[in-house]
């Protein structure tokens, strides 16, 4: 009942079986991501979670339309968040099996906004970058390639509370782009 997720509500049991929500199993053998009580409402850095859980899963991965329904619910939540929480999610995320998928998942249930308005803005140049970066980039390279992609690449960047160094190198490959 104070689990949010089905991934986070089960235990082995000290007999070695499974204790939880008798769906949760299910759900998880299904590749299902899944709320199993009302707690997910609680704390909306939860929306960021579930979309990193399938961006580090990877794209076989699903996740509930009563979460995602859940997830839009909560958008208006999401300014409250401190940045170097929305930041660490994000990053977790980017170095995952599907970097994509954690951007698709905010993008289908609105919660893209305010934190990434741009990238769901300018999603055809973004969607490249996280595909190429796959499996060869880390979390701060990633960064500054969807950065230099963006028409304003300060925007996100001092959004999320990264540092002027990170803007300064995503303007420069941005200017540098032709070469």
């Amino acid at each position: 009942v104070r689990r949010d997720l089905n991934i986070n509500a089960l235990a082995v049991a000290s007999d070695g079986g499974i204790v939880g929500p008798e769906q949760a199993l299910q759900q998880l053998s299904d590749k299902m991501l899944d709320k199993v009580s009302d707690k997910f409402g609680e704390d909306p850095l939860r929306v960021f979670r579930v979309a990193r859980f399938a961006s580090q899963f990877g794209d076989q991965w699903r996740v509930s339309e009563s979460l995602l329904s859940t997830m839009s619910e909560m958008q208006h939540e999401l300014s409250s968040l401190p940045p170097d929480r929305v930041r660490e999610e994000m990053r977790k995320a980017l170095v995952g099996k599907s970097p994509v998928s954690f951007f698709h998942i905010l993008r289908e249930t609105g919660c893209d906004e305010p934190w990434f308005t741009e990238v769901g803005e300018q999603w055809d140049a973004v969607e490249p970058v996280l595909i190429y970066g796959q499996n060869r980039w880390d979390a701060d390279k990633f960064i500054i390639a969807i950065a230099s992609v963006l028409t304003t690449p300060d925007s996100l960047l001092n959004r999320l509370g990264y540092s002027n160094q990170l803007a300064k190198a995503a303007r420069f490959i941005k200017g540098n782009r032709h070469v």
